[in-house]
């Protein structure tokens, strides 16, 4: 706003400044009073009409800068907020991006204990290796005498044996 008064007192300044010639015309000359005094009369209220134009041009010209001034602190709240929020977002990316790689790693750990745990999806049997061969039973009938040291103690399974 002082910007712009400044600028329009510059304006004011120069055309006072100006130079030019005033007809030496007496406009008046062939005028009786009362129409001198109409005349005084009309350049008075024009006067006065362009003074009132002139101060209400100022005050428009007031309430303009005032809702310009109003604008840029809008703006400049906005562009706070903006700056907030964006570094609200960059947080809130880092963060899930974190999450993301947290649970990358938790889907890892629980795959390895689930392997762990129940194996591969394929079952495999292992014999165990002190077993040996499955008993065949045409043998032991063959081999049984009667006697306790004859029987085998690990046929069912259970580590208990039955004759029959």
């Amino acid at each position: 706003m002082v910007k712009l008064s400044e600028i329009v007192n510059q304006k004011h300044e120069l055309l006072m400044r100006e130079t030019f010639s005033r007809p030496v015309l007496n406009r008046s000359e062939d005028m009786s009073e009362d129409q001198k005094d109409r005349y005084i009369d009309y350049l008075a209220d024009r006067v006065t009409n362009l003074d009132l134009d002139n101060r209400a041009m100022g005050l428009v010209l007031e309430d303009f800068l005032k809702a310009q001034q109003q604008l840029q602190e809008e703006m400049a709240a906005l562009r706070s907020g903006q700056e907030k929020l964006q570094s609200q977002l960059i947080e809130e990316t880092r963060k899930r991006k974190a999450a993301e790689r947290k649970s990358q790693r938790l889907d890892e750990c629980l795959k390895q204990a689930n392997a762990d745990r129940f194996g591969d999806k394929r079952q495999k049997v292992k014999k165990e290796q002190g077993k040996g061969e499955e008993p065949d039973r045409n043998k032991e009938k063959d081999d049984f005498d009667g006697t306790d040291d004859t029987l085998r103690t690990a046929r069912n399974g259970d580590g208990l044996s039955s004759p029959f």
